[in-house]
Formats: structure tokens, C-alpha cells, sequence
């Protein structure tokens, strides 16, 4: 779990559940179920600006849902949501430092013999690892850690 490495000592503890959902097209039924039943429940989701099979009107429900206002291609983070604009691994690789983000990925595709590098972008453990090892080479995601937050005070109310 990537929001696992951030700076909280034992996330589980503080966090009851991580539903993930492959596409964003796949959370909002959950997250309006969740939210029916008084779930605590924190939705995040990339919003695939400048993907080519990107769609505006997927992003549209999920901030309806969320009771945002209706944008294209959102970037914010807030007490219940966040969305990144284009995806989590832009954020983090814009954030930690292009170089630092393409050179501890390579370290840690081969360490975990992944093969192809689209998928150690999408598997939590490679993305785990390497915020990791950014934060004790002093780098951090400013985005990520107010996530954490959010979601840690979420749990508390």
C-alpha cells in the first residue's frame, strides 16, 4: 500500500480498509454504498488527463458523487477525496524529483523482477518501496502526505 510508507507509523491501525479499484469507473458504486451506511470512506483517483482513452465524464460523477464541483481534469486534495490531474506516479515523480522517481523505479523493477515498467508503475509495492527510499533520501510528496492526513483525520471523526 503506497500511503502505507508516508509517515505514519502503523497506517493499518488507523485505517480499517483499502478498496482498490482498478479503474475509476469502479468507484463510485462502493463509495455511495459506503457513504449510505455512515463508512468512513476516503476516495482517490487519478484523473488520466492526457491519456488517450481518458474520459472527462468519469472524473464528471466521481466529483458529483463527492460533491465537488464538475471540472474535466481535477487536481485536488481534499477531507474526503483527492484526484490526481493525470495520474499518482506524474504526482510523485514531479514531487520527489524526475531522476530520484525513473532511477529508484528501475532499482526496484528489477529487484522485483517485473518486467515491464507500465507495470511496477502500477503495483503498489514497487510505488511502497520507492517512497521509501524517498523519504530517507530526504524527498517527499507534499500531495501524498496530505492524503494521508485527510484520510487519518477521516478516521478520527
Amino acid at each position: 500500500m503506497i500511503i502505507e510508507s508516508v509517515h505514519v507509523r502503523n497506517f493499518r491501525s488507523v485505517i480499517d480498509e483499502v478498496l482498490p479499484c482498478e479503474e475509476c469507473t469502479a468507484l463510485d458504486k462502493p463509495a455511495a454504498i459506503f457513504r449510505r451506511l455512515g463508512v468512513p470512506t476516503y476516495v482517490l483517483w487519478d484523473g488520466d488527463h492526457g491519456n488517450k482513452d481518458a474520459r472527462p465524464e468519469d472524473n464528471h460523477r466521481l466529483l458529483r458523487l463527492m460533491n465537488r464541483t464538475v471540472e474535466d481534469w481535477p487536481n485536488f486534495v481534499a477531507d474526503e477525496c483527492a484526484c490526481f490531474s493525470s495520474n499518482l506516479e506524474e504526482t510523485l515523480c514531479k514531487e520527489i524529483g524526475a531522476a530520484e522517481f525513473n532511477a529508484w523505479l528501475s532499482e526496484f523493477q528489477t529487484a522485483f523482477a517485473i518486467r515491464k515498467r507500465a507495470h511496477a508503475l502500477k503495483n503498489p509495492v514497487v510505488i511502497s518501496a520507492i517512497m521509501k527510499k524517498a523519504r530517507e533520501n530526504a524527498r517527499c510528496s507534499k500531495t501524498v502526505e496530505q492524503i494521508v492526513s485527510k484520510i487519518t483525520a477521516l478516521k478520527r471523526r
